[in-house]
């Protein structure tokens, strides 16, 4: 992916780590920073919504508004999250193939 290529190229010695064990541990690095990228990202639309949305603290359940509300912003959410991916892969491609880890 975009995003291994760059991150080996920048912290991978030019993106050819020299050992196994130096590309399983750098590619678990990335699987942890993308881990972490991912709740941070969960995290962030949960609040922005809740804060959005949520607007009746009188009852404990969503009132029929305020679901609507939340189920459009993550909506909202969720197709500009696939639209950037789109434009992620599309520059992937247009980078061509990366070149073989050794």
């Amino acid at each position: 992916s975009l995003f291994i290529h760059l991150f080996m190229s920048w912290f991978g010695g030019g993106g050819r780590p020299q050992k196994p064990s130096q590309q399983d541990e750098l590619l678990k690095g990335i699987e942890r920073i993308q881990m972490k990228d991912s709740i941070k990202m969960y995290n962030g639309v949960v609040e922005r919504c809740f804060e959005i949305c949520a607007t009746n603290f009188r009852i404990r359940k969503l009132d029929e508004g305020e679901e609507k509300c939340v189920h459009q912003c993550v909506e909202k959410f969720m197709k500009h999250t696939q639209r950037v991916a789109r434009g992620f892969a599309e520059a992937n491609v247009a980078m061509g193939p990366s070149p073989p880890v050794q």
